[in-house]
């Protein structure tokens, strides 16, 4: 097997991208978001237009922090890079002994959270301990193995992620209207409007709902991390602003099909 074959496409890297990114949170956003703008339409789209021209601002501003990068150290290299030495440090040992120790096992537990969301059932808190902890095992050992097996691992649950992305939408689009409050889905816009501040004007949702929406884009930066994996390392801030954009284009059809 030559070096080549055990380096990261283009594509896969793209599927990184997404795949790190999109969650099941998106639909909770969009519930959220629209309550914030008391259903209005328009205003619900241009939050998300202007959110998603800051999130395309930010992927261009990585790639070009990405063209100073040498290892695969991500945010930690670029800390080390553009800030003082006391910050890059006390950096490291958060991500050492912090981020990376509470991600392994909290994130399994927050997947579970989501199917049980979607719909299945576990009846003792042991039985959600056990699926995360295999899902903990399942990453941690096909990573282990190979980059070649954890990239094929990375198209299998990229596209598990995206499909609910498109069928859902689709469901409230053909079947629009039909949704009344006892059969209500994540999907209808059943959805009672803020009070506080930002139930003062739909408008402020253009404030309030920027948090959220760029909460819901988490995760692509690291793909800046792997840029030495790639076959070709040059191409890493494009495999980020396609993927961002791809990403952007699925967030905006499931906006569709929640308002529709």
């Amino acid at each position: 097997m030559t070096n080549k074959t055990k380096k990261l496409s283009f594509i896969s890297v793209i599927l990184f991208v997404i795949g790190g990114t999109i969650g099941a949170g998106i639909f909770f956003k969009n519930k959220s978001l629209n309550a914030m703008a008391q259903g209005q339409f328009g205003i619900v789209m241009a939050t998300w237009g202007v959110a998603i021209v800051g999130m395309l601002a930010l992927a261009v501003a990585l790639w070009e922090i990405s063209s100073a990068q040498k290892t695969n150290k991500g945010t930690l290299e670029w800390t080390k890079l553009f800030t003082p030495k006391w910050f890059h440090k006390s950096a490291n040992n958060f991500t050492k002994w912090v981020l990376v120790p509470v991600s392994l096992f909290s994130m399994p537990i927050y997947v579970t959270n989501t199917l049980e969301d979607a719909g299945m059932t576990l009846h003792h808190n042991l039985e959600a301990l056990a699926i995360s902890f295999a899902i903990f095992l399942w990453f941690f050992v096909i990573n282990l193995i190979s980059i070649k097996v954890g990239n094929m691992a990375n198209w299998i649950t990229t596209i598990l992620q995206v499909a609910p992305l498109i069928i859902l939408p689709i469901i409230g689009m053909i079947h629009t209207g039909e949704f009344d409050k006892d059969t209500a889905t994540i999907l209808n816009k059943h959805t009672e409007a803020k009070t506080g501040l930002i139930g003062q004007s739909p408008w402020l949702a253009l404030l309030g709902g920027m948090g959220a929406i760029a909460f819901a884009f988490d995760g692509f930066y690291q793909a800046a991390a792997i840029k030495n994996d790639m076959a070709k390392p040059e191409k890493n801030g494009k495999a980020l602003l396609l993927g961002v954009l791809i990403i952007s284009v699925f967030y905006i059809f499931v906006t569709l099909g929640f308002q529709l």
